[in-house]
C-alpha cells in the first residue's frame, strides 16, 4: 500500500537515491529493473552489493523503498519493499537567468536544485557573450538536466527539477526582476507578493538593460547595495525563494 507524505516531509528512503522514471510501472511484480545507466552506476560507481537497501523515485513524487535483489554491471534488479506519493508544493519556485560565461551556470543549476527551485529557465539576452546554433543548446539543455538530475539524487527530492530549452526574456510570467539599478528592496517586494508561483529574473554578467527589464513586465528589485555576480545572485534568489515560500527555516 502506498502512503501519503506531505510537500514538508523529508522522504524516509534509506540507501542511495536515484531517478529511475519508469519504476511505477515495473512496480507490480515487485521487481524493478533499473537499466543500463543506473545499473553501471550503482555497480561499478557505488560499488552496491545484494541486498543493500536502494532509494528510487520517478521523479514526480513517487517513491519505493527497495532492496537490491541481483546485480552485474550492467543489469540491477531491485525488490520493491514500500512505496510512497508526495504531494508538490502549492506554489511552484522558478528561475529564469541569463547564459553567463563558461560553465557557471553549471553550479547555479545544482544548488537552485539543492534548494528546491521546480523550473529552471536558461535564456540569452542581450548582453550575453554566448552564440549557440541548435545543435549546442539542445546539448547544453541536455547536460544540465543531467546535472539538475544529479542533484536531486544528492538532495533526495522526490520531484525533480526540469531545465527548459534555452529561450529569451519571458514577457507574460508575473515575478521579480533583479536588477542593480531598483530601488525597490527585495524584502518589500516580497512581502507584497500575492500568495502563488514565484518566478525570479537574473540578468547577465553587465545587467540587464532598461529595455529588457521593462519588457519583461516583472516587478524590479534590488538585492542590496552591492553588486553580485550572475551566478550569486541566481543561488541567493534561489535560496529567498525557498524561505519566503515556507521551504526552508
Amino acid at each position: 500500500m502506498t502512503s501519503p507524505l506531505s510537500a514538508d516531509q523529508p522522504i524516509p528512503t534509506v540507501g542511495h537515491h536515484l531517478i529511475v522514471p519508469d519504476w511505477p510501472a515495473q512496480a507490480e511484480s515487485g521487481v524493478v529493473h533499473l537499466g543500463r545507466e543506473a545499473s553501471k552506476h550503482l555497480a561499478q560507481v557505488l560499488r552496491s552489493r545484494a541486498g543493500q537497501p536502494i532509494s528510487l523515485t520517478d521523479g514526480c513524487g513517487h517513491i519505493a523503498q527497495t532492496r537490491v535483489q541481483s546485480l552485474s554491471n550492467m543489469h540491477v534488479h531491485v525488490v520493491v519493499e514500500q512505496t510512497w506519493t508526495q504531494t508538490r508544493w502549492p506554489w511552484l519556485l522558478s528561475l529564469v537567468q541569463a547564459i553567463p560565461k563558461g560553465k557557471k551556470l553549471d553550479e547555479v543549476i545544482r544548488r537552485a536544485c539543492e534548494l528546491g527551485v521546480d523550473q529552471f529557465y536558461p535564456i540569452l539576452t542581450d548582453r550575453c557573450d554566448r552564440k549557440l546554433d541548435a545543435n549546442k543548446a539542445q546539448m547544453l539543455v541536455t547536460r544540465w538536466q543531467a546535472i539538475a538530475n544529479s542533484a536531486t539524487e544528492q538532495s533526495r527530492r522526490a520531484w525533480m527539477m526540469t531545465v527548459s530549452p534555452i529561450g529569451s526574456i519571458p514577457t507574460d510570467m508575473p515575478g521579480i526582476v533583479l536588477w542593480e539599478e531598483a530601488t525597490t528592496p527585495l524584502s518589500v517586494v516580497l512581502d507584497s507578493h500575492d500568495v502563488g508561483d514565484l518566478v525570479f529574473l537574473i540578468g547577465p554578467e553587465g545587467g540587464l538593460t532598461a529595455q529588457e527589464v521593462e519588457m519583461s513586465n516583472m516587478t524590479p528589485a534590488r538585492l542590496g547595495p552591492q553588486i553580485l555576480r550572475t551566478e550569486t545572485a541566481g543561488v541567493t534568489a534561489a535560496a529567498l525563494g525557498a524561505w519566503h515560500l515556507g521551504r526552508l527555516g
